[in-house]
């Protein structure tokens, strides 16, 4: 029995067409949320560089946090540029992302714990390293 799928491609085509054309305005749409984009990578960009040229000053570990308060710069810009554009407030972003944090909580305590009877213990992370 020979398959013939020229229906099934015939009909991928025609809704792939479909989609552009319905899509035609979408960039025009789009065009603010690309240009913020764009803004929040130049202040993330230049706040990395500002903060590992301050931090030059207390070595390795103040170049790594004038890093973090960059990266940190930039999720906290993303996180409100996100809300922006889906209508959210700051207290729905929380209770979405309240779970997750706990669960990392919770781990890390784990690990600390872990990471700490081990090396008072002289086990896995004790000497032997």
């Amino acid at each position: 029995m020979v398959r013939d799928d020229s229906s099934l491609s015939d009909l991928g085509y025609r809704g792939a067409a479909a989609s552009i054309l319905q899509n035609r305005r979408l960039p025009g749409q789009g065009f603010g949320a690309v240009y913020r984009r764009s803004v929040r990578d130049a202040v993330y960009a230049a706040a990395v560089v500002l903060g590992a040229w301050i931090g030059l000053h207390w070595g390795l570990l103040g170049v790594a946090t004038g890093v973090l308060i960059a990266v940190i710069l930039n999720n906290i810009l993303a996180i409100r540029m996100s809300l922006k554009l889906l209508n959210c407030s700051w207290l729905e972003y929380t209770k979405a992302q309240a779970p997750g944090v706990f669960l990392a909580i919770m781990v890390a305590l784990v690990l600390c714990q872990h990471v700490y009877c081990c090396t008072q213990t002289n086990g896995l992370l004790g000497s032997s390293w």
